[in-house]
């Protein structure tokens, strides 16, 4: 009875620390030079972060005409501490770089062969065996507590896509749009170059932090 309580209070304080959104190493951008107007048509960067696995740039597009602003996404392009533009990430890659983070759970199979593991290295003896059985079931709710936590994790993950990834669309007239465009992983954002049809013209909005 003992081990039981000792294996859910395990899972439970690992689970309720370890699950959240994926945190971002953001960076600063410079305040007086996130922005660009041409024909009435606003580029504003809000934000710009990196994970292990993908970059975000939150972006804002005010619509001053009075007609619907087509927007595409696939053209909205970072340059990199490479020295290159990168284009962003589709939804079902962005989707896939996600689920990448997350392993298999733990399994009854698994556990057994860990407790077997750990047994195996302290010498017969009631009292010996009674130490690893003890340990090998907090080490086996830590494992499958931390597994859960990552599939919670990429949970929280997908529904934040679903909810503020940036899409093709047209931005209705005198509207401010936001959302957020997914890309590889780079260590610094040094512009950004958007490339907007304004009445019949593609305009370029590039943004240059070199």
């Amino acid at each position: 009875m003992k081990k039981i309580i000792l294996f859910i209070v395990c899972t439970f304080l690992i689970f309720n620390g370890c699950a959240a959104r994926t945190k971002l190493v953001k960076q600063n951008l410079p305040v007086n030079s996130t922005s660009k107007e041409i024909k009435g048509i606003e580029f504003s960067l809000l934000n710009f972060g990196t994970t292990s696995g993908w970059s975000e740039l939150e972006i804002a597009i005010t619509n001053n005409l009075n007609k619907p602003l087509p927007i595409k996404v696939s053209k909205i392009y970072i340059l990199s501490e490479r020295g290159y533009y990168i284009e962003p990430y589709d939804k079902q890659q962005v989707k896939e770089k996600i689920e990448s983070r997350t392993g298999k759970l733990v399994n009854p199979l698994t556990l057994s062969a860990l407790t077997a593991g750990i047994t195996a290295v302290i010498l017969p003896g009631g009292k010996g065996r009674e130490i690893a059985k003890d340990t090998a079931i907090v080490l086996g709710a830590g494992a499958v507590a931390n597994e859960v936590a990552k599939r919670q994790q990429a949970q929280e993950d997908k529904l934040y896509v679903e909810d503020f990834a940036l899409r093709d669309k047209n931005i209705p007239q005198k509207l401010k749009l936001g959302g957020t465009v997914y890309y590889p992983p780079v260590k610094k954002l040094l512009a950004v170059k958007a490339y907007i049809h304004i009445e019949g013209k593609e305009e370029i909005f590039e943004i240059n932090f070199r």
